[in-house]
């Protein structure tokens, strides 16, 4: 289970300069404030603190489902103007969801929501170790 966790761990570091690379390279280098956009190509991505998986669903398509042998702890997706997202949060063994973060600031607390999208936008799952 440490390997497990620390190669997590990894894969997250690696791939934190590859989606920035993405998001910069898909909304310019220009240092301006994120602004809604009815038309344009948005970035979702979406991450987890601590140990569990997510799952989303962008209207009725693009559907990632939870996979215990692959799982998806920290995946990106794009999407034109606004989208409806349904995110899913599961927890592994020993650990319990807590909420959601959305561009760093706590969000909702339940495990199923479904959010509008329509800009560039970070969610995180939070999950802890059972007490």
């Amino acid at each position: 289970m440490y390997l497990v966790n620390k190669m997590k761990k990894i894969f997250k570091l690696l791939m934190i300069p590859v989606l920035l690379i993405s998001v910069i390279a898909l909304t310019g280098c220009e240092n301006k404030e994120e602004t809604e956009d009815p038309n344009g190509l948005h970035i979702l991505l979406l991450d987890t603190e601590g140990m569990g998986q997510v799952s989303y669903y962008i209207d009725e398509g693009n559907n990632s489902d939870f996979n215990d042998e692959k799982p998806v702890n920290m995946v990106s997706t794009t999407f034109l103007g606004t989208a409806t997202v349904k995110l899913d949060a599961k927890a592994d063994h020993g650990y319990e969801f807590v909420h959601w973060i959305r561009d760093e600031k706590e969000y909702l607390n339940d495990q199923k929501v479904e959010v509008t999208l329509s800009k560039n936008t970070k969610i995180v799952a939070v999950f802890k170790i059972k007490e």
